[in-house]
C-alpha cells in the first residue's frame, strides 16, 4: 500500500462511519410513529417542524444536529427552557431542517441522504468553499 494511501485511509474510515451515523439518523426524520407510539408534538411543547417524529426519536436526532454542528443544545435553546423561541438561532434550525426535508423528498439525486453535516462538517456555520490542498 502506497504512503498515499496510508494517509487517506483513516480519513476516509472516519468520513463512512459519519456517513453511515447520519445515514441512520436521516432514517429517524423518516420513521412514522405507530399509534400505539406518541409523536414528538404530543410529548414536547412547541414542536414546529418534527411534530410527526416519534418522541422517542427526538432527543436522539436533535443530538445529531448539535454533532453536525459541533454546538450544544444551548445554541439554539434556552437552559431550562427548551420550549422558547428566544434564540434567533432556533429559528434559523428550524428553517435549515425544512430544508433537508426538502432536499431529500424532491432532489433525487440526493437519495434522501441529506443531513445537516453536508454542508456543516461539524460546524456552526455551513462551509461554503473547498479547504485549500497543502502546497496549491
Amino acid at each position: 500500500m502506497s504512503v498515499e494511501a496510508k494517509r487517506l485511509r483513516p480519513p476516509l474510515l472516519a468520513a463512512l462511519f459519519l456517513s453511515a451515523l447520519l445515514l441512520a439518523t436521516l432514517f429517524a426524520f423518516a420513521r412514522k410513529p405507530t399509534p400505539s407510539q406518541p409523536t414528538a408534538a404530543q410529548q414536547f411543547k412547541n414542536i414546529q417542524v418534527l411534530k410527526k417524529l416519534p418522541a422517542s426519536q427526538l432527543i436522539p436526532v436533535m443530538r445529531e444536529i448539535s454533532a453536525s454542528l459541533g454546538v450544544r443544545c444551548d445554541f439554539c435553546h434556552v437552559r431550562g427552557a427548551f420550549q422558547k423561541d428566544t434564540k434567533p438561532t432556533k429559528r434559523i434550525a428550524r428553517q435549515m431542517i425544512q430544508m433537508v426535508q426538502f432536499l431529500n423528498a424532491k432532489e433525487k439525486i440526493l437519495h434522501g441522504r441529506a443531513t445537516c453535516y453536508m454542508c456543516h462538517h461539524g460546524n456552526a456555520m455551513p462551509i461554503t468553499k473547498a479547504p485549500m490542498r497543502p502546497g496549491a
